[in-house]
């Protein structure tokens, strides 16, 4: 991975949007199973197109940039708590979304992760993968799907940023 600023992951996202390029980014706890820098938070930007992945360090976390990032890669609605689906056609909720409302709940911090099919932290290739991780319970979760699943991403991505910034 090579390292660059916040300033140049921006621009690369916003470069890579434009011309269509495959790509996703992760923000890594410093706690965080796919972290091997874990005394620093790591914001990583992965572009399959071209195969090249980036990665920037810092102390604070990267709150900002990946809801910038998340509205580039998703669309500015991903965000907005009054545009969840209201269509789904599932009976119950899935596990993962229970075990977040479980550690939102029990006020035990968590962070997820959307793995991309040929994410290069995706122990499952070819399917998507949501992960939920949560230190102090000390459990991860994996969701496994075929399709993109942008509903339960869309509710995990609220519940997050609900958890780490009271004025969301």
């Amino acid at each position: 991975m090579e390292k660059i600023t916040v300033n140049q992951a921006r621009q690369k996202a916003r470069s890579w949007r434009s011309k269509g390029e495959n790509w996703h980014f992760h923000v890594l706890f410093p706690d965080c199973a796919f972290n091997t820098a874990h005394n620093q938070f790591a914001l990583v930007l992965e572009n399959q197109t071209v195969g090249h992945t980036f990665v920037v360090y810092n102390n604070n976390g990267f709150a900002k940039i990946s809801q910038e990032l998340l509205k580039m890669r998703y669309g500015e609605n991903i965000l907005n708590a009054a545009q969840v689906s209201m269509t789904r056609t599932e009976k119950s909720p899935k596990p993962i979304l229970e075990r977040c409302e479980t550690l939102v709940r029990d006020s035990i911090p968590w962070h997820h992760h959307l793995l991309f099919p040929a994410c290069i932290f995706n122990s499952h290739p070819g399917k998507w993968n949501l992960v939920l991780e949560s230190g102090e319970a000390s459990q991860t979760m994996n969701e496994l799907y075929d399709e993109e699943p942008l509903d339960d991403l869309q509710q995990l991505e609220i519940a997050y940023f609900k958890e780490i910034d009271p004025t969301f």
